[in-house]
């Protein structure tokens, strides 16, 4: 444009110069120098260059606002495999206790079918010595008496066999008890690991969520990456047709001052 200009500013000064020195001629140089700075031709590649200038400018907005867009999606990329990455090791941790909960129960249930079967095989004895007792009767007591050395020789007796009956009494209950204990034990267990199941379920659920917005993203950015090579493209043309404009209209100018100074010295 600066080199158009002074092509414009030559020609005028050429014009003004022969005005001067010519008086007779004057008139029609002015005429034609007029006819230059009107010339329609001029003002078309003027108004052309301008209407490029315009849309290379709207396209250089777009491509900035493009480039923001593209900028910020890569941030938001970058959070959300920061959010996948942690959500994933916390899940892996999660489901390592989970096994160790696994591990847990499996052995309170080992301890569980033993102690019931504890609680079976005493409770058999228990069963056995009171079929025994009520099987014999009186003839037991009657045994014990008789051979009972001495009166306190048989409360001795009677003492030792009541012992043993509440001994075996208080190791079934304790079985009992022991066991009630491991269920209870395996219940808290089983209540923590369903816990964590859940909680592995909703991150499982949370990371498949951030997984759907992360293809989003992506496929948000390739959009984004064809906008701006496309109107990168663009800017290009529009560059490449200003130039191609300016250095036209310097052309035309520069023979339109040849031609005013052919016309000139055809006039001398």
């Amino acid at each position: 444009m600066k080199k158009r200009s002074k092509i414009r500013q030559k020609i005028v000064s050429v014009v003004l110069s022969l005005a001067l020195c010519v008086p007779m001629t004057g008139l029609f140089v002015r005429e034609n120098t007029a006819e230059a700075a009107t010339d329609a031709t001029v003002k078309a590649y003027e108004e052309k260059i301008s209407n490029i200038k315009k849309k290379k400018n709207e396209v250089a907005n777009k491509l900035k606002a493009s480039q923001s867009d593209k900028t910020k999606a890569i941030e938001t990329k970058k959070n959300i495999d920061e959010q996948i990455n942690l959500a994933t090791e916390e899940i892996e941790t999660i489901k390592s206790l989970i096994a160790e909960y696994d591990v847990q129960i499996e052995e309170k249930q080992v301890e569980i079918k033993d102690a019931q079967t504890n609680i079976d095989s005493q409770y058999d004895n228990f069963k056995q010595m009171m079929r025994l007792s009520y099987e014999e009767g009186d003839a037991s007591y009657l045994e014990m008496v008789l051979g009972a050395e001495s009166f306190y020789d048989f409360l001795v007796r009677v003492d030792r066999i009541t012992s043993l009956m509440d001994y075996c009494k208080k190791l079934l209950n304790s079985y009992k008890e022991n066991k009630v204990a491991l269920e209870n034990a395996e219940a808290t267990l089983e209540k923590s690991r369903e816990s964590q199941v859940a909680y592995k379920d909703e991150l499982d659920k949370n990371v498949a969520e951030l997984d759907a917005l992360q293809d989003k993203n992506e496929a948000y950015m390739k959009s984004l990456e064809k906008d701006i090579s496309s109107l990168q493209s663009t800017y290009s043309e529009y560059i490449k047709a200003e130039k191609e404009l300016d250095a036209e209209l310097e052309k035309y100018l520069a023979e339109l001052a040849a031609k005013e100074n052919s016309e000139y010295v055809g006039g001398e």
